[in-house]
């Protein structure tokens, strides 16, 4: 209804303005607190609104937000924080958000005299509530007067009803973008962890490759380990760390790199038996470990760590053996004596998948000098396997080519039996026509020839008149016959370039190509049963399936029996998943088992006799597995009628190469 309509006496067209201003204060105000401002001030041009009030209600936890109050006895009465709803026994407010009711109150009034259990009481209370579309109490918006002078009338009343409302649908829209909002911000900070995820992920990946990548080329072992440790770096805090080898024959531990803020240095270079310690330890586990002081001392107090080297005074430690295969080949170390760097189990982890890692790049190194000569015997091996390869590719290729030519020489076949059958097909009538044309030119001949010899007889003119009608009739029977199979070889052409893909719903498409054959039907005196399984939606070619229908539908009623019964044709779709079988049968003649061989054939038919080319069925085959890329089978139970069974895809999709074959 009109805002006009709804003020009837208490200035209409202020009040109409202030209510519209106030329904596009949405649009222009960025969040809930200016535009209850915006409110307020819009609610002062129609009513005295000293005294306003908002409380925003969240049904989920029954809490309230005090957003607004302006109050000119109570001040700031309210903190502006969430809190619980007060009893309604105890505040008009939650009243009328409990009860999603309206609520006017006047000292006369006594029953709600309770509910001011503070503050200063008004003259006039007047509270709405606010509503969501859906009807759920969403807060509550109240004026009151202290002026017994001043109350509000009922048409005032009436307004700043109707003023709640386009306040509830505001208060509304703000809630919801703030819970969009915060959406939001948990979902950036979702991303932002899983970020942090992949990015320590990819951190790994590239580790991994990188140290991969030092296998390639053949450097010092020095150089080798320095790399390493730069990758390291990448991981995780890798400012003390010690990689040590190891050799089992031996049983000695050769301290090959360490940088250490502290006392390890003086070990670097050294190789010296095995002895225990916390390297020890991880080479007997055959695994990782992590350490901080208690549990570093807890081990050490059941045994399981004996002794310590170096400096033990670490806040954090860890260490994984390099494995690769059955061989251990030394130890990686890292530890921190800062508080801010722990190291985590999940560093471990990477530690120890990393360190395996450098454990082959370790022994591809190691074993580089003594494994020349097998490198050598491995290079020819491998120009051999090349060599093989190449020989394999290029008989691939050239099996490749064969198959190829194949294909191009059944086309070219398939090409040439269809040309063939076309030319037999079409001499055949034109054979005719040519022997009609001489023998007219003969008759003709002697026609002339009597008629200039004037011995011209009416008998003779009569025999003239009816051969030449003959031989005319014989040309127009046989044109039109060639002209036939030029037009249903024409339409074969036009099938080949028929790709057209559409998305149709399949029983009513049925029905419409249906419809268009009725008149054929009845003038056959035939009739069809079509049934079909409900809304069946597909993309295909329907170009094709409309030709295949109407071929099929023309096929039954040239083979139909010539006897009084009624010829029936049966028609069923059904969907099976990503598949439609389509079911035609009919009651007319039906074949015997070595025509059936031969149905699909082109230029083969039963009914040559008749005119018919023989292409027809031929057309449908080539519709059905090549536009629609299906499967068709034929039958016909103890010669009664035909039977076809078509299969084809619900969602069809040529690929750029497909033809179809004639």
């Amino acid at each position: 209804m009109p805002l006009s309509k709804l003020v009837k006496t208490f200035d209409k067209t202020a009040s109409v303005s202030v209510l519209r201003e106030l329904s596009q204060a949405y649009k222009s105000e960025p969040n809930l607190e200016c535009y209850i401002k915006k409110a307020h001030q819009l609610l002062a041009k129609l009513m005295r609104a000293t005294n306003f009030l908002l409380w925003v209600y969240q049904p989920s936890d029954n809490s309230i937000e005090f957003i607004y109050q302006v109050d000119e006895k109570d001040p700031d009465v309210h903190s502006a924080d969430k809190q619980p709803l007060p009893d309604p026994q105890e505040s008009t407010t939650a009243w009328v958000i409990i009860h999603a009711q309206e609520l006017i109150y006047v000292p006369a009034d006594s029953s709600l005299a309770n509910f001011w259990g503070r503050g200063a009481h008004p003259e006039q209370w007047v509270g709405m509530p606010l509503k969501s579309q859906a009807g759920i109490c969403i807060g509550a918006l109240v004026i009151q007067s202290y002026a017994s002078e001043q109350l509000y009338d009922e048409q005032q009343q009436k307004v700043f009803r109707l003023f709640s409302v386009l306040v509830a649908s505001a208060v509304a829209k703000y809630t919801r973008v703030d819970e969009i909002e915060q959406i939001v911000l948990n979902r950036t900070q979702t991303l932002q962890h899983e970020l942090q995820k992949e990015t320590q992920s990819d951190r790994v990946q590239q580790a991994i490759f990188d140290i991969a990548s030092l296998t390639r080329t053949h450097i010092k072992l020095n150089d080798l380990y320095k790399k390493v440790h730069a990758i390291f770096d990448t991981i995780f805090d890798a400012s003390n760390i010690l990689i040590t080898r190891y050799s089992e024959t031996e049983n000695t531990l050769t301290y090959a790199y360490i940088v250490d803020s502290d006392d390890m240095e003086q070990y670097r270079g050294l190789t010296l038996p095995m002895r225990e310690s916390m390297t020890s330890y991880l080479i007997n586990r055959r695994k990782g470990a992590l350490f901080d002081q208690d549990s570093m001392k807890a081990q050490m107090a059941i045994g399981e760590l004996k002794a310590v080297i170096g400096n033990a005074m670490f806040n954090s430690w860890i260490g994984a053996p390099m494995i690769s295969g059955s061989n251990v080949y030394g130890v990686i170390i890292l530890q921190s004596y800062e508080d801010d760097i722990i190291y985590t189990e999940a560093d471990l982890e990477i530690l120890q998948f990393v360190a395996n890692h450098v454990a082959r790049t370790l022994a591809i190194h190691l074993k580089t000098e003594r494994t020349l000569i097998e490198q050598q015997k491995i290079t020819a091996q491998h120009q051999k396997v090349e060599d093989q390869h190449q020989h394999l590719l290029e008989a691939l290729s050239h099996l490749h080519s064969t198959q190829q030519q194949l294909l191009e020489n059944e086309k070219v076949a398939a090409l040439g039996g269809l040309v063939a059958g076309v030319t037999h097909e079409v001499n055949t009538p034109l054979g005719i026509c040519i022997t009609a044309v001489s023998h007219l030119l003969n008759i003709d001949k002697l026609f002339q020839q009597q008629l200039l010899d004037k011995k011209l007889t009416a008998a003779q003119l009569a025999k003239y008149a009816g051969e030449r009608r003959q031989i005319g009739e014989l040309i127009a029977v046989n044109m039109r016959r060639s002209d036939k199979l030029m037009k249903n070889f024409k339409q074969m052409s036009a099938v080949q370039s028929s790709h057209a893909l559409q998305q149709v719903e399949l029983k009513s498409y049925f029905e419409k190509v249906i419809s268009s054959n009725l008149s054929d039907l009845k003038l056959a005196g035939q009739q069809i049963i079509f049934s079909c399984d409900e809304i069946i939606n597909i993309k295909t070619n329907v170009d094709a399936l409309a030709q295949i229908l109407t071929q099929l539908i023309a096929n039954s009623i040239k083979h139909a029996p010539h006897k009084s019964q009624d010829v029936m044709i049966y028609l069923s779709l059904r969907c099976h998943g990503n598949s439609i079988t389509l079911d035609y049968t009919d009651n007319g003649s039906g074949m015997q088992e070595s025509q059936l061989e031969q149905l699909f054939d082109p230029f083969y038919t039963t009914s040559r006799r008749t005119g018919a080319s023989g292409l027809g069925a031929h057309l449908i085959y080539n519709q059905a597995t090549h536009s629609l890329q299906g499967k068709i089978t034929a039958s016909s139970p103890q010669n009664n009628g035909l039977q076809i069974k078509i299969q084809f895809p619900r969602v069809l999709q040529y690929a750029q190469s497909d033809q179809i074959a004639i």
